[in-house]
């Protein structure tokens, strides 16, 4: 089961794309969406090394952890000064 909070982080930048624009004063809305892209690629590659870590060490231990970087990763990403770092952290995240 996906914890509500994963929905939440990745469609509520969908609303926050027309302030990123304003922000970091880019006026392409493709590049608007790359955060919802990269964060997708990111659960994707993600999925490839935490599937058989949690056969290994258990799906507890794993959730656990993956849950706590997950939520420390919120916190550069609401510091980030540009959309490159936005990016990388949402990727990661």
């Amino acid at each position: 089961m996906i914890p509500p909070a994963v929905v939440v982080y990745s469609t509520n930048y969908t609303s926050t794309i027309p302030g990123l624009m304003v922000e970091f004063n880019f006026s392409s809305q493709p590049v608007g969406t790359l955060g919802v892209t990269t964060y997708l690629l990111g659960m994707a590659a993600g999925s490839v090394i935490v599937a058989p870590l949690s056969e290994v060490y258990g799906r507890r231990p794993v959730y656990i952890i993956c849950l706590a970087l997950y939520s420390l990763l919120v916190i550069p990403c609401a510091m980030a000064t540009s959309l490159v770092q936005i990016l990388v952290i949402r990727f990661f995240g």
